[in-house]
């Protein structure tokens, strides 16, 4: 994804962005806004910050993504252990 494409430098895709999120009818819905746990802004500035915001503190998220992505793998990865885990035991329970 990023090496193909020209990065567009944001605070949407910072490493220091953290998004809010609201829960709508139990969906969660991204604010489009956040705030900045960079040390170096947060002693300028606590004020709500927008995605489309750009700072001289922006530091690429690619890290932070690829984290979460592999985060998330490992999560479907034991999802799906576990769950042919409780298949096979539910046969076993059927067989008796």
């Amino acid at each position: 994804m990023y090496e193909h494409s020209v990065i567009e430098r944001n605070c949407g895709n910072c490493k220091h962005f953290v998004k809010y999120y609201i829960n709508y009818n139990g969906r969660f819905l991204y604010q489009y806004c956040g705030h900045c746990i960079c040390d170096k802004l947060k002693r300028l500035t606590k004020k709500r910050i927008y995605d489309s915001h750009v700072c001289e503190f922006w530091e690429s998220d690619r890290e932070k993504t690829e984290c979460l992505e592999k985060s998330i793998q490992n999560a479907i990865y034991k999802m799906a252990k576990d769950l042919n885990h409780y298949l096979q035991t539910l046969n076993e329970i059927k067989r008796q």
